[in-house]
């Protein structure tokens, strides 16, 4: 898929008609908004998700559609961010798509345990 400027939107591999293999988005400035990995046309492996500016955002691991695993969100990375540039902002534990356990890091690096209503509010 493309943009209507031209620029490439999607790339994703096919096998006997699903998503299959690495599949990558792009901003519309060409810059990579996410690899992801799928199998039998679900999610399946690794993923990551970038920035607008091309730093890291998130990067986990899912299993047939579902979070499993670690996730783990980066603070932006910018200039106008005067902190913890790129640097780990939360660390949220999956099994089958739910969040167990979560941890949050502040603009000082201090760390905190999520309760479950803060994981609830964040979408987890």
């Amino acid at each position: 898929m493309y943009y209507v400027n031209g620029n490439i939107q999607r790339e994703v591999l096919y096998k006997n008609g699903q998503l299959h293999g690495i599949a990558k988005t792009y901003y519309e400035n060409k810059i990579l908004r996410s690899i992801t990995t799928f199998k039998n046309n679900m999610s399946n492996g690794p993923y990551s998700h970038y920035y607008q500016n091309g730093c890291i955002m998130s990067v986990g691991e899912s299993i047939n559609n579902k979070m499993s695993g670690e996730l783990t969100i980066y603070y932006p990375c910018s200039k106008k961010t005067p902190y913890n540039h790129g640097e780990i902002q939360y660390k949220i534990n999956f099994k089958n798509g739910k969040a167990l356990s979560g941890v949050s890091f502040d603009k000082n690096r201090n760390k905190s345990i999520m309760t479950h209503a803060h994981l609830n509010v964040m979408g987890f």
